[in-house]
């Protein structure tokens, strides 16, 4: 994509368009005006990776299914961490590498129908959780909740050609 013309127009223009994006964002401490710009920001990278995916496949050996399966690992972990910490469910200040790794390992076994490898997965995180922190929060339910809710999204979205 960078040795071509096309591709550097597009990555430039992306870099742009999110950083004025990230900029915007912090101006506010609503949580409604966090969620428009980020689904602002999915819209973007949904732009850019679509029709991109085309041409890249053409020039490239990374394909499009696999270019989506990436953009839908990266929201099942990045954006709704994000998400967590501007509603407040985890402290601001939290790396969050918990859910992340538990929502990313959530996505790819929804993505690749391995229900058995789901539900260690799930035992596995209870069993972590209550080791570790000991006190139950909602984090435990809510963040496997909406990881294994948008694998499933993304699934029926790529399986029917969406995108």
């Amino acid at each position: 994509v960078l040795t071509m013309p096309v591709g550097l127009i597009s990555i430039a223009s992306y870099i742009v368009i999110t950083s004025i994006l990230t900029v915007i964002k912090k101006r506010s401490n609503k949580l409604s005006w966090y969620v428009e710009m980020e689904l602002i920001n999915l819209a973007v990278a949904l732009l850019f990776t679509i029709p991109l995916a085309g041409f890249i496949s053409k020039y490239d050996y990374m394909q499009p299914p696999f270019i989506n399966y990436l953009l839908g690992l990266t929201i099942s972990s990045v954006v709704f961490a994000d998400i967590f910490r501007r509603a407040g469910i985890i402290d601001a200040k939290s790396s969050d590498a918990d859910g992340n790794f538990e929502r990313i390992l959530l996505f790819i076994f929804v993505m690749a129908l391995q229900w058995q490898y789901l539900f260690i997965t799930l035992a596995g995180m209870f069993i972590y959780r209550l080791i570790r922190y000991r006190k139950f929060d909602i984090t435990w339910v809510l963040s496997p909740a909406i990881g294994i809710g948008f694998a499933f999204l993304w699934f029926i979205l790529m399986k029917n050609f969406l995108i």
